[in-house]
């Protein structure tokens, strides 16, 4: 809602980008980004967003692998990637500096998910783990 308010109507695919905006709008712009990365942060598991996908490892196996592999985990991850090169652009989003935050998340998530994984005695919590580092 915000982006539309801000932009009329645009699209993953709109050739104009949102640096025309970034002179008069710079703090919408950079809630909008965050706003925008928190939502699929939470479906890509980032943390501190990833608490349900341990929990969701109580589902039957093909669930699990559907968590994992095609339809959770990885489309966030995907629309972060979209966000950032054909929403916002790689120099828009640079010069806002959200950037730097979302590499610092994005390490703080492979390390944790990685040591946690390590640490479980269990395949089903160290699979969970796995894609959290991974995802």
């Amino acid at each position: 809602v915000l982006l539309y308010s801000l932009t009329g109507e645009h699209s993953f695919s709109s050739e104009e980008g949102l640096g025309d905006y970034l002179n008069d709008h710079r703090g919408l712009l950079t809630l909008i980004f965050a706003l925008l990365v928190g939502g699929l942060a939470v479906k890509a598991a980032m943390v501190p967003l990833h608490g349900w996908l341990p929990r969701a490892m109580v589902a039957p196996a093909p669930v699990r692998a559907l968590l994992h592999a095609v339809a959770v985990v990885k489309p966030g991850a995907f629309g972060i990637l979209r966000v950032i090169y054909d929403l916002y652009g790689i120099e828009l989003s640079v010069e806002l500096g959200v950037t730097t935050v979302l590499a610092v998340a994005a390490s703080i998530t492979i390390i944790y998910g990685s040591l946690r994984a390590i640490a479980q005695t269990e395949l089903k919590p160290r699979l969970a783990f796995s894609t959290i580092s991974q995802g």
